[in-house]
């Protein structure tokens, strides 16, 4: 056998040494190493790519996702069931493209539901609530971002009317709700039972809320049995409606 360091049976062949062609594919260990680093930051930019489209793709805030709430009951009640599923725009439900920005809801519409309730003085009954459903979503400084007068807009053919709750006021417990019409209301929309009891008469309204509505820097409450009373400072029973309304 000839003497040959690309042949390992050759006397001076050293063990564990490259042979020039396999040196030239292979590298050094220091160029070996390079390659498997490049090779493990390569895979990590495209991890964090695919992970960026997901996002993009499906978390981007765009559609109102489904979200469970609780229904504020009046003690006195059971209603089954005890919570429901409501479309929402929030900083959990839609990622913006800046951390500046905050998902918020673009336009809403007032959703009907009805539930079983029952009482200690009545058997079962059902009960029919408005709730509020988020139905489009975008982004919008976290600056000008306020949950109480978020701002939302509806389409109106080729016009498309800009409606915000910025303005109006609603006497305490009663909450801000944006009509399809743009006009804004004062209502019960989430279950709340103080707002619930003040609602169908029960209770006169604060002194300050009076005043607030009697000179126009509140809007009136939306009353279960009629047109709220001025003169008695609070809604109308539904026993006292016909009376109400032969007096007007």
């Amino acid at each position: 056998m000839r003497n040959d360091v690309n042949n390992i049976y050759a006397r001076n062949h050293v063990a564990g040494k490259l042979a020039p062609k396999k040196d030239e594919q292979l590298g050094t260990p220091e160029a070996a190493l390079k390659a498997r680093r490049l090779h493990a930051q390569k895979q990590k930019s495209e991890r964090a790519h695919a992970h960026m489209n997901q996002v993009l793709k499906e978390a981007t805030c765009r559609v109102p996702q489904k979200r469970c709430q609780l229904v504020q009951q009046d003690p006195s009640k059971i209603y089954t069931p005890h919570c429901t599923i409501l479309h929402r725009c929030s900083e959990d439900s839609g990622c913006c493209p800046s951390r500046s920005q905050i998902c918020a809801a673009k336009s809403i519409h007032n959703v009907e539901l009805h539930f079983f309730v029952k009482s200690s003085k009545h058997r079962s009954v059902i009960e029919k609530r408005t709730f509020v459903n988020h139905t489009e979503c975008h982004c919008i400084e976290r600056s000008n971002y306020n949950e109480d007068t978020a701002m939302a807009m509806t389409h109106y053919g080729q016009s498309v009317v800009r409606a915000t709750i910025l303005s109006c006021t609603c006497p305490k417990s009663f909450e801000k709700i944006l009509q399809d019409d743009g006009q804004c209301r004062c209502d019960c929309s989430s279950g709340n039972y103080d707002c619930d009891w003040l609602k169908r008469g029960n209770e006169h309204f604060a002194m300050n809320d009076r005043k607030c509505i009697q000179q126009g820097r509140c809007k009136p409450p939306t009353c279960e049995f009629g047109p709220y009373m001025d003169k008695h400072g609070r809604c109308p029973k539904q026993h006292e409606q016909p009376a109400y309304n032969a007096m007007s």
